[in-house]
């Protein structure tokens, strides 16, 4: 997206440095990975809906290989400022499979805890402390949802 500034938005600044990539459809292009040596197109990029720039390579070069191959950082991929978006509501900071798998993690972690106290075992400073830990962090997950 051009700011109308001339200054490159992420998706020109990618474009202009493949200038073998080919449109597939709005903001969606196909490319040789500049991150190996791709003889049949495997790249991916996508601009979405705030200007941010995905990238794919069905290789597995990873997004921090690539954008220093042609030059770039990762945060060249993201739009200077996102003024063109609402504010961000508490909830909506948080990416639900990763609150899920923290939860996950933790609850395992508690039942562990819970099986060597009932097996008669006493915690170690280090496991207690683990277990304090997660908590506050569900705590704070339950807060910053509106929970009290």
């Amino acid at each position: 997206m051009h700011s109308g500034c001339g200054v490159m938005g992420p998706l020109e600044k990618v474009l202009e440095r493949l200038p073998e990539a080919k449109e597939l459809g709005p903001g969606r292009y196909l490319s040789p990975c500049p991150g190996h040596d791709d003889r049949h197109p495997s790249f991916k990029i996508r601009e979405v809906s705030d200007g941010t720039v995905l990238l794919k390579c069905w290789a597995g070069c990873s997004a921090a290989h690539i954008v220093a191959s042609i030059g770039l950082e990762l945060k060249d991929l993201f739009p200077k400022t996102l003024d063109n978006r609402p504010p961000l509501k508490p909830y909506e900071r948080w990416v639900v499979r990763d609150v899920i798998k923290a939860q996950a993690d933790q609850s395992l972690m508690v039942v562990i805890a819970a099986s060597a106290v009932a097996a008669g075992k006493t915690l170690s400073e280090e496991d207690n402390k683990l277990l304090i830990q997660a908590a506050k962090q569900l705590h704070a997950a339950a807060m910053e949802l509106g929970y009290d």
